[in-house]
Formats: structure tokens, sequence, C-alpha cells
């Protein structure tokens, strides 16, 4: 069951009448704000009760302030959608207006699919992270003790010292670049004059290597130059 955050702006009777069913996969409960120190961190979600045009200002100001404090939906309850007031709201963050002339129900239906589609996107979006990670992992393997590297666990690549210490820092963080200074501390031990031209050698030599003996393989190991700060290692797997 997921529980949801109902707040009134007024002392007054809300407009919606908040009906809560064992069954209900979205329970509301009535939450009082008290000089805003609420805690809403055990909600899946916040829904403020727009009961009138004196509640726009602190309804305003509870959407800037949910949206910095944690990430919950934020939904807006109003008996008139389509008035302006409910433009400001989406465009400060909201999440959505919801009608408070529907049933209960039909509420909770909405609150509980944007919810679950919201789960099921960040779940696949951390299943593929995690695949992605593994994939690479398995991709390329580094062997110290013969100064060489396996791409796709079939193509050997033999290296000199400089290239397997400047791929050994590389692969520890694919895809973001190092700049010319921690490379060479790496690589060298020191930062070396002229490191741009030193490393630059080292760089057009590894990718000629690279280029040459991966050329069969699945797994496609490059490096990238990115202006004004160094290089990154970049990994294509093809299908």
């Amino acid at each position: 069951m997921k529980k949801i955050a109902y707040i009134s702006m007024t002392d007054e009777e809300a407009s919606f009448q908040i009906k809560n069913d064992k069954q209900d996969a979205v329970h509301f409960e009535k939450v009082v704000t008290d000089n805003d120190q609420v805690d809403l961190n055990d909600y899946a979600g916040v829904v403020l009760q727009d009961s009138g045009t004196e509640d726009i200002y602190y309804i305003c100001e509870m959407i800037m302030k949910l949206k910095k404090r944690k990430s919950s939906f934020v939904w807006i309850m109003t008996d008139d959608p389509l008035k302006s007031s409910s433009l400001v709201y989406l465009k400060l963050g909201a999440d959505g207006i919801l009608d408070s002339n529907c049933e209960s129900e039909h509420i909770k239906w909405q609150i509980n699919n944007s919810i679950v589609r919201y789960q099921d996107y960040a779940s696949a979006a951390s299943s593929k992270t995690e695949d992605e990670k593994s994939t690479r992992q398995s991709s390329i393997q580094l062997f110290p003790q013969n100064l060489s590297i396996v791409l796709g666990g079939e193509t050997e690549i033999e290296l000199t010292k400089s290239e397997y210490k400047l791929i050994e820092l590389l692969n520890t963080k694919p895809n973001q670049a190092y700049s010319y200074e921690e490379i060479s501390m790496h690589v060298w031990g020191e930062v070396v004059e002229a490191p741009k031209s030193r490393l630059g050698n080292l760089i057009c030599r590894l990718r000629s290597k690279l280029a040459r003996k991966s050329t069969s393989s699945k797994v496609q190991l490059g490096l990238k130059t990115v202006r004004n700060k160094g290089y990154m290692l970049c990994l294509e797997i093809k299908d």
C-alpha cells in the first residue's frame, strides 16, 4: 500500500472527502503542517488541497520546498483544474492536477498508476545500468603481470609499461576524462615537462595498437580526446 500525505491549506472541511479502504493500493493520510517541520519521508507522494485564491501563495511555496527536500510526487487537488493557477503549479514542478469532483477511487488510480509507472521505469533503468556495468567489466580484462589486456575474452593485446598504466587509469572511470597532469602522475610518477607532447605520443602509439589488434574483436576500445581537459576511455560492443 502506498501512503499519500494529504494537506489542506485551510482548517475548513476540504471539498475532497478522503475515503480509505484496506484493499486500496493508495491510502490517504491527512497531515497538518506545523511550521513546515512535518516529516514526509514515509510518504510516496503529497497531495495539496487548493481551496481558493488565498491558498495560491502557500501552495507555490510548498511545491518548491517539497521538490527541494525530497523526490516524491506532488499533486494539487482543486475543484477547477482549468483555472490559471493550475498552470503555475505545473510550471513550479507539480506532477499533476487532480479534480476533487471526481470519485476518490478514480483519483487513487491516477495516483497509483503514476507511481507504478515511475517505479517500473526506475527499476528498468537500474537494471540496465547494472547490465552495462557487468558487460563492461567482462569486456575488458587487465593483467598487470603480463602488461596486457584482453577484449571480449578473446583478443589479448600486449602493452608497454606506460601503455598499460594509461589504460589502467582510464579504465577506473570509463567515459570520464582525466587531465593531462593526472595521467602524467599515474604513468610516470610526476608531472613531466611538456606533458601534452609526451602524452600525445603515447596516446598515438596506443591508439594505433588498439585499432590494429582489436579489428577482429566484438569489443572496440578507443581513446577519446577531451578538448582542454585530457583523455578518456571509450568502449564499444558490437552486436
